[in-house]
């Protein structure tokens, strides 16, 4: 999240990172747990990225709406952005239970990608 063309967008999204009600924590903890680029899952640039870092969380009971709102105002395909804070909500929530580190949010997720057993 750092650009050096809009330094005040920029750093505004990064104090954003400390706030749980925007985008900004879920980016950070996207890539600290799949180790890719945000910008680059959600096809877009930094300074796209930086404008919805400073977004607010969709709402759950207005999901639809608030994500395309934000997709609309960050030029970032909705259906895409949408899977993506799910993904990344998912890991956020996995990282702040209780007892558990950064480093074991990724093998709890490949732990239950790995499984093959078929339903019985």
């Amino acid at each position: 999240m750092t650009s050096n063309n809009h330094p005040d967008l920029t750093r505004a999204a990064l104090r954003a990172v400390k706030s749980r009600t925007m985008i900004a924590g879920l980016l950070v903890r996207w890539e600290q747990v799949s180790g890719q680029q945000p910008a680059t899952a959600l096809g877009t640039d930094v300074s796209g990225l930086n404008s919805l870092a400073l977004c607010r969380r969709p709402a759950q009971d207005n999901w639809g709406a608030d994500v395309a709102a934000i997709a609309d105002a960050c030029r970032i395909d909705p259906d895409r952005l949408s899977s993506f804070l799910r993904q990344a909500a998912v890991f956020d929530a996995l990282a702040e239970a209780p007892g558990v580190v950064d480093s074991e949010v990724d093998g709890r997720l490949m732990a239950a990608r790995d499984r093959t057993d078929e339903p019985e």
